[in-house]
């Protein structure tokens, strides 16, 4: 049985997860779905937005350099 998620609440942990530089780059579709699937995991607010960061970076941390400069990448191709 799935919680129901407070659209309010899902606005507000994607918008405090993008106000970091490292994750303000990650596809927004990405971070809705992994926070829609922690709000119904937890009730904790602080603890959702840990999880949603600590799951992002093992998607992506490993691989995405702090700050992504697209412009230079766009040159490449």
């Amino acid at each position: 049985m799935q919680a129901k998620i407070n659209p309010e609440q899902l606005a507000l942990l994607i918008e405090t997860v993008q106000k970091s530089p490292k994750y303000a780059q990650i596809a927004p579709s990405l971070i809705e779905r992994i926070a829609s699937e922690e709000l119904e995991k937890r009730t904790n607010f602080a603890d959702c937005v840990k999880a949603v960061r600590s799951r992002l970076h093992q998607l992506t941390g490993a691989y995405l350099p702090a700050k992504v400069n697209y412009a230079q990448w766009s040159a490449l191709f």
